[in-house]
């Protein structure tokens, strides 16, 4: 079999909640095969490093911690934008911004869709605690992110599609949240069948500021042109 750029696949659409489970279970399955055929050892969200920290602390149930996290990674990146591209402050701090929010929603997807029994774990803990005292504060405020983390999306979606959603919140979410559990459940299989941990491991990758690059074109201008400042010269890759 041989790989054709210009090929394209027309997949049928599920016609039933049962064939859009099964799709959705099927289509993660493959993940584990494909990481391990190229040889790829993570093949999870990319991240910058203080937004999977951040993220990690709001569902672990330190909500504040993970806002402070944030803020200082972008703090840090704006800094590192400045520092490189001589950008003003207040012109790098929204790049620094939406890398972070970027990192964060794809990280929350991939919790979705990847450890769906874990935060299923979390909501249940919470609800079932019958535990006094800070114990039990912190398992209903990681029961309540938890659960936030599983519903809240599909609801935002459902809003976004108003009027031409086929079924109203409840339902439209409950769907949802069915097929990130069999999303996540065939991710599961796909690595118990490889043996490749790679689709349960983000990519961790450096800074924003650290992956920007000077376009050549861009720096030195058009011949007679006005002078640019030095930090418009700068393209960001991600």
């Amino acid at each position: 079999m041989r790989y054709e750029p210009r090929s394209r696949v027309r997949l049928p659409m599920p016609d039933g909640i049962g064939s859009y489970l099964r799709s959705r279970f099927v289509q993660a399955a493959e993940g584990g095969t494909a990481a391990r055929r190229y040889g790829r050892w993570a093949t999870g969200p990319e991240m910058s490093p203080h937004g999977l920290a951040a993220l990690l602390s709001a569902i672990g149930g330190r909500p504040v911690s993970g806002l402070v996290i944030g803020a200082a990674g972008v703090a840090l990146t704006a800094r590192g934008l400045v520092e490189k591209t001589g950008a003003p402050p207040i012109e790098a701090v929204r790049p620094a911004v939406v890398d972070l929010t970027r990192a964060v929603g794809s990280g929350v997807r991939a919790a979705r869709t990847t450890w769906w029994p874990v935060l299923a774990g979390m909501v249940v803990a919470g609800a079932a605690t019958g535990e006094d005292g800070r114990r039990r504060r912190g398992l209903v405020r990681g029961a309540l992110l938890a659960g936030s983390v599983l519903t809240v999306p599909h609801l935002a979606s459902w809003r976004r599609r108003r009027g031409t959603a086929p079924v109203g919140p409840l339902g439209w979410t409950a769907v949802a949240v069915a097929g990130d559990a069999a999303c996540a459940l065939g991710t599961w299989w796909g690595v118990a069948r490889s043996g490749s941990l790679a689709p349960l491991i983000p990519r961790v990758r450096s800074p924003l500021f650290s992956t920007s690059l000077e376009s050549p074109q861009v720096g030195a201008g058009v011949e007679g042109s006005g002078a640019k400042p030095a930090w418009g010269s700068h393209v960001s890759e991600s």
